[in-house]
């Protein structure tokens, strides 16, 4: 296509050029704003931006993506995360501040394959 995207590849790439705004206003007047935020990147990337800060500051909207089977039950999923990797002896890590977090996992592979290491996974240790 002459080195352009077509629509869709521009929107799910990183150089997407529209962004999604999300507020939450204090209550159904918008008389005062109470956090905001812009998202954006690719159309993936914005809608789990959105669906994170929606469902933090917004606890009906987090019980409807519950209900509609997107999210589980809050914190739930973390522990079991935590359980499995402990019978592999490796930790994931959490960072978060207010509005998302960030969860690093560890490659489970390098604890079943000798030739594989926490470092590289091309064979050197």
């Amino acid at each position: 296509m002459d080195g352009f995207y077509t629509n869709l590849g521009l929107l799910i790439s990183d150089q997407n050029p529209y962004s999604l705004r999300c507020a939450s206003f204090n209550n159904d007047a918008m008389t005062e704003l109470i956090n905001r935020l812009d998202c954006t990147g690719s159309i993936f990337k914005q809608t789990e931006e959105a669906e994170a800060f929606l469902s933090v500051t917004n606890a009906l909207l987090r019980q409807l993506f519950y209900r509609l089977d997107i999210v589980e039950a809050i914190g739930a999923g973390l522990k079991r995360i935590y359980e499995l990797y402990e019978e592999e002896e490796l930790t994931p890590t959490v960072k978060s501040t207010g509005n998302w977090f960030c969860l690093s996992l560890p490659n489970i592979n390098t604890t079943r394959n000798p030739h594989l290491s926490v470092r590289h996974n091309d064979g050197r240790t």
